[in-house]
């Protein structure tokens, strides 16, 4: 800590980092909580992985495509795949409208 011109006592940058790290682990325990949970739920529902994993990619590209408005080009770049290959998985899920092809 140090204390600053005006007076107060202010952390450290390694203060910081060391706070914003933990509450990073933190976040991602939870998230790695609820998933085990949901993952125990599925399987105690007798859900097979092909349709978890169906459904879990539809609900990502949904996510990602509401988060930048609808712009391909944009979520493919935030689900770190190419934009033929969303575009694809767009048409696969009947997402925005689409409908996939005879």
């Amino acid at each position: 800590m140090s204390i600053s011109v005006t007076g107060t006592v202010e952390p450290s940058r390694q203060e910081v980092y060391a706070d914003a790290t933990q509450r990073i682990f933190s976040e991602e325990n939870i998230v790695k909580e609820q998933l085990e949970s949901l993952v125990s739920e599925m399987i105690d529902r007798r859900i097979y992985l092909e349709e978890a994993l169906n459904e879990f990619e539809k609900k990502f590209i949904q996510s990602a495509l509401t988060k930048s408005g609808g712009n391909q080009t944009k979520a493919a770049k935030v689900l770190g795949v190419h934009r033929n290959t969303l575009n694809r998985k767009v048409i696969l899920h009947k997402l925005n409208g689409h409908k996939p092809k005879p």
